[in-house]
């Protein structure tokens, strides 16, 4: 058998390395508190019907009344309330309305979502 030597094979390039994302910082997770959108400003001082739906100790229970409010379309606020015998505290309210009716109607709609209405005049 005759062996011809064998033409040099042509040179592999180097391999590249696989390019490796930049490292990102991890965002530091932690349990934040909901917070509470409070549209007090105004709402809570304007002259007319509103009402009460609750006073809240615990901010999250606030902020899920706030939610189920908001979500039915119902302009709900809240008022950071300050008890010395409590501590701070979170009123939950709806309002303001024109008049009566308006406000009773929307107690009732306040009701069928489990939650409590009690309708008071500024």
């Amino acid at each position: 058998m005759d062996t011809a030597p064998l033409a040099p094979a042509s040179p592999m390039p180097p391999a590249l390395p696989s390019p490796t994302p930049a490292a990102t910082p991890m965002p530091a997770v932690t349990k934040a508190k909901p917070q509470l959108s409070t549209h007090a400003s105004a709402a809570s001082t304007a002259a007319g019907f509103h009402i009460n739906v609750g006073l809240f100790a615990v901010p999250t229970n606030a902020h899920n009344a706030l939610r189920k409010l908001t979500g039915a379309g119902l302009n709900a606020y809240s008022q950071e309330i300050r008890s010395k015998a409590k501590g701070k505290l979170t009123a939950v309210r709806v309002g303001p309305f024109e008049n009566r009716l308006d406000a009773d109607t929307a107690a009732e709609r306040i009701r069928a979502l489990e939650l409590e209405a009690v309708v008071f005049q500024r």
